[in-house]
């Protein structure tokens, strides 16, 4: 396996993240963002923390895979059972990383576009890393898609990500247990996350509205859970068929940022509670009513 596509896709994720945290976490940079308000924020605030969190997940299974020999160049007619899964996993996690950092990358740009505050101070030096971040992220990209892979049949894997750390460094009962109560584990490290990101904004944003706080915890957890769901499709941390449970879950965690991003003007904190917890409701109803694909599973 050539490791350069996924090495550039973490260095191209680095690049980004370090502008996003930059822009978002230092108040005087802040205020000088083009993309410092709603609804660039709100993407902004679910992918930089989702981006490091993809990114040293990949990493950590890339170094486990080449210190285990796999993937090493000339090994091509030695490859252990599986090598081809963790190849095309550890390309798909790459893809979705540079797709998340695209996204953000985006975004940015059309608030630079539409210009929506007065460009001031660190507005200038903003734009050109955001310059520099884009053309990394489109060579990173490039690399990934230079080099395909024969296409496979949907849904059937050798391996997963949990498999390849069954035995040290985690018991193969605790995996096993992990993969039976996939749904469960994604729910509490969401629920962890969230607690982690609230508690934060809560002491460096002077926030003392429990219900604002409560708010802003349910939109976080909702928010990681959909991110879990949707990377573990893509990447393929765990082998679990679809649940109904997923697609609502996606629907409600969409519908309440959407509902954040483009609010309007809203006075009072019940008010926006009530907003966006209707439209999360809305976007679970509508994509409860899609039934999912059961995706075969080895036994």
């Amino acid at each position: 396996m050539r490791r350069a596509p996924i090495v550039a896709a973490l260095g191209a994720a680095a690049g980004s993240e370090t502008l996003s945290v930059l822009s978002t976490q230092i108040r005087d940079v802040r205020a000088s963002s083009p993309w410092q308000s709603d609804p660039y924020n709100t993407v902004l605030s679910v992918t930089v923390f989702a981006v490091p969190v993809l990114a040293v997940l990949i990493a950590g299974r890339l170094a486990a895979w080449q210190a285990a020999g796999g993937g090493r160049r000339g090994r091509e007619h030695h490859r252990a059972p599986g090598d081809d899964d963790r190849e095309r996993q550890l390309r798909r996690a790459a893809a979705a990383l540079l797709g998340l950092a695209g996204a953000t990358a985006v975004i940015e740009w059309i608030a630079v576009a539409l210009r929506p505050h007065p460009w001031r101070g660190w507005t200038g030096p903003l734009i050109g890393g955001l310059t520099v971040a884009t053309l990394a992220l489109a060579l990173a990209t490039g690399l990934l898609l230079r080099r395909r892979l024969p296409r496979r049949a949907p849904g059937i894997w050798a391996s997963d990500w949990l498999s390849d750390l069954a035995g040290p460094p985690i018991p193969r009962p605790l995996t096993g247990w992990i993969r039976r109560h996939a749904t469960a584990v994604f729910a509490g490290l969401s629920v962890l996350a969230a607690a982690g990101v609230v508690g934060s904004l809560a002491v460096g944003e002077a926030w003392t509205d429990p219900l604002l706080i409560g708010w802003a915890f349910v939109l976080e957890a909702s928010a990681w859970f959909a991110l879990a769901v949707l990377g573990n499709r893509i990447c393929v941390f765990v082998l679990r068929p679809p649940h109904r449970t997923d697609a609502a879950a996606i629907g409600f965690s969409l519908g309440m940022l959407v509902a954040t991003a483009f609010h309007g003007p809203i006075s009072t904190v019940p008010a926006l509670v009530a907003v966006t917890a209707g439209a999360g409701l809305v976007g679970a109803v509508l994509a409860s009513v899609h039934r999912p694909r059961i995706a075969r599973v080895p036994g």
